[in-house]
């Protein structure tokens, strides 16, 4: 079989994020198909969910994460993901000590020791035990109080760790305020895999729910080693497969070139900002043309637009204003919209209101 087309990546990996032909219906099943979700953005995180599942409520999301089927932590790269509650411990052991490893000068620039960090834990300990949720406001005071300084970043970057080390987790919300658990009382039942179980799940779970990918891919998403990507690719043995693109061995679900056509489906998507769908690569050449990459991300400053997907590809950005009559939204194309286009942003976007529970009005951008 010949070589990946850029069409066939495109249409694969719509598959494979589940943005077209998905069964998952679901928040958890959603969540155990990718097996970490971008979520430092709750609203964002909560709508990813939202456009890909036909009917699905924001209150569902909130029902899923009330009840400990899924949780916020900080398992890839440093940053917060939604994860499957059952996995959380096994992710966070397999790759947060790379993180750690490398926070001693965060740490010294930001006068903290590692004295204040086992502090912090104690107090974390003692004040979340039996049950209880803090918010981040109340854990953090209570921190302060026993003499370590959570001014500036400091309690961001004390709350960050004991996350990182499985002592803590995010809890539901409280108001609009973070609320912090102890892990081990919130999500009781962990999975346990050992490092080489761990290396696999994470690459069966990254290529099926993003690939085809090379390598490189799946290192950057979970922020792990070449040789550790690697192990975990072999590890999966015929449950993933390879085929070449640009010179590159593109992994991807075994069977999962087989669903797919050279025939463009015309599917629309009013993805938020820091979905999967973009997040999920380093390498977004194949997702948009480099030079509408300040349209993506602003300044290249760390903030992801919300866009507008079409059979895979990026082919604008929108945005959103709430009103008293509901939500106002409006695409931004990359390039003039055409008619077909307009109405698959419109058709898109209105799912957002429903899973609002908004009023949707749409600002015709073909005018």
């Amino acid at each position: 079989m010949s070589g990946l087309t850029v069409t066939e990546i495109r249409l694969i990996r719509q598959d494979s994020l589940l943005l077209e032909n998905s069964t998952i219906d679901t928040v958890l099943g959603i969540t155990e198909w990718f097996g970490a979700m971008q979520a430092q953005d709750l609203a964002s995180a909560k709508w990813s969910y939202g456009a890909r599942i036909a009917g699905l409520k924001e209150s569902d999301v909130d029902a899923a994460i009330r009840d400990g089927q899924i949780l916020r932590t900080w398992p890839m790269r440093g940053t917060i993901h939604f994860v499957p509650a059952i996995d959380a411990r096994w992710m966070l052991n397999l790759t947060s000590s790379r993180t750690l490893a490398g926070t001693q000068a965060r740490r010294e620039r930001l006068g903290l020791t590692l004295r204040d960090i086992e502090r912090a834990s104690e107090v974390a300990s003692r004040e979340l035990a039996g049950g209880k949720l803090l918010s981040r406001s109340d854990i953090l005071q209570r921190i302060s109080d026993a003499g370590v300084s959570t001014e500036g970043q400091r309690g961001y970057h004390v709350l960050w760790h004991l996350s990182h080390i499985g002592l803590t987790c995010i809890g539901p919300q409280e108001g609009k305020q973070q609320t912090f658990a102890l892990l081990d009382e919130w999500a009781p039942k962990q999975r346990r895999l050992d490092q080489e179980q761990g290396l696999a799940e994470l690459a069966l779970r990254y290529y099926r729910s993003h690939g085809p990918g090379p390598h490189q891919e799946l290192m950057g998403w979970a922020g792990i080693t070449a040789k550790d990507a690697k192990a975990g690719i072999a590890s999966c043995g015929d449950a993933l497969c390879n085929e070449t693109f640009d010179g590159k061995q593109m992994w991807m679900v075994a069977g999962a070139r087989d669903v797919v056509t050279q025939t463009a489906r015309q599917t629309f998507h009013a993805l938020p900002g820091f979905d999967e769908f973009i997040l999920g690569f380093k390498d977004r050449s194949l997702i948009y043309a480099p030079q509408f990459n300040q349209a993506v991300i602003p300044g290249n400053n760390g903030i992801f637009r919300a866009t507008i997907a079409q059979d895979g590809q990026a082919i604008g950005t929108w945005t959103r204003k709430f009103k008293r009559s509901g939500v106002e939204m409006q695409a931004v194309p990359f390039t003039k919209f055409t008619h077909k286009q307009f109405a698959g942003f419109k058709a898109a976007a209105s799912r957002y209101g429903e899973f609002r529970d908004l009023e949707t009005h749409i600002l015709d951008v073909t005018a």
